[in-house]
């Protein structure tokens, strides 16, 4: 009676080559692998980033006047109120040098938001459900439309109201002598990179929070979540984003609210796209 004969590796293989060459035919990657492929996404991200901060470097004039621009009526209200005097100042001599490269890579990295996410999309596509995966380009296009969007809404309505009741709500009044024109104002001396500072982490924050649509897309898509468990805890969350609300924003209901609100909508926003996937993927599973 005959043998098959056994498959032999060749020559120059080991059996670790061999389990790594089957293994990654039936589409399985080891974690170094997955380490390396991060890193290879992380660099070209930062390319990214500095190939386009050359762009936003000619474009400098106006990214500090969206940055700076609610300081102004700021000016013109003490000004005309009296009750206070504000200075913009530095502290170092090169302050201003750090301040338009800090402002320049800023703005790059807001600008490369679809590019980074066409990087990451490709990194993690390979947990996505199948059925999911032709929803890239439309993700991406989404992912830097919310960011942008959370940007915007932020400094149009939410940064203003914030700055001027950090400046004005607590204002001591002023001194004056009796009898005299002699009179002791308060006075604000604001570090530019304070307040860049807190302008960026804030526009972050509210700009990342506008993407929990797409980390619940993700997320649902890749069977990490559903459903129930997503709403399972939606008073612990709603209260704890009220928390977080009340930490961003000065001591007034106000602010609290315009920061509130927009979260709470794009939560359950984000739980309807989670049934939307839930419902995607039980009707395939019928279908099949």
């Amino acid at each position: 009676m005959a043998h098959a004969p056994q498959k032999s590796l060749p020559e120059e293989s080991t059996p670790d080559d061999y389990i790594r060459q089957l293994r990654q035919k039936q589409g399985y990657m080891p974690v170094t692998d997955h380490l390396e492929e991060l890193r290879f996404v992380i660099l070209r991200g930062i390319l990214y980033v500095l190939l386009l901060s050359v762009f936003a470097w000619f474009a400098y004039e106006q990214v500090y006047n969206f940055v700076m621009g609610p300081l102004l009526p700021l000016i013109a209200k003490s000004r005309e109120a009296g009750n206070i005097d504000i200075r913009i100042v530095t502290n170092q001599l090169g302050d201003y040098f750090l301040i338009k490269m800090n402002l320049v890579m800023v703005a790059a990295l807001v600008v490369s938001v679809p590019i980074l996410m066409f990087e990451l999309w490709r990194f993690i596509m390979p947990a996505i459900d199948k059925k999911f995966r032709n929803s890239g380009p439309l993700l991406i296009a989404a992912t830097a439309a919310l960011f942008w969007t959370g940007v915007y809404v932020s400094r149009a309505f939410i940064w203003p109201t914030i700055v001027y009741f950090l400046v004005f709500q607590w204002v001591p009044p002023s001194l004056s002598v009796p009898g005299s024109d002699i009179a002791l104002r308060p006075e604000l001396y604001l570090s530019v990179g304070d307040y860049l500072s807190f302008f960026f982490l804030f526009h972050a924050i509210f700009g990342l929070s506008f993407e929990m649509p797409i980390v619940a897309f993700i997320l649902a898509a890749a069977g990490l979540i559903n459903r129930q468990n997503y709403f399972a805890h939606w008073r612990m969350i709603v209260a704890g984003l009220s928390i977080a609300s009340a930490a961003l924003t000065p001591a007034d209901v106000f602010s609290m609210l315009a920061v509130l609100v927009p979260l709470v909508i794009l939560y359950f926003l984000s739980g309807l796209i989670v049934i939307l996937v839930d419902k995607k993927k039980g009707t395939t599973a019928d279908e099949n």
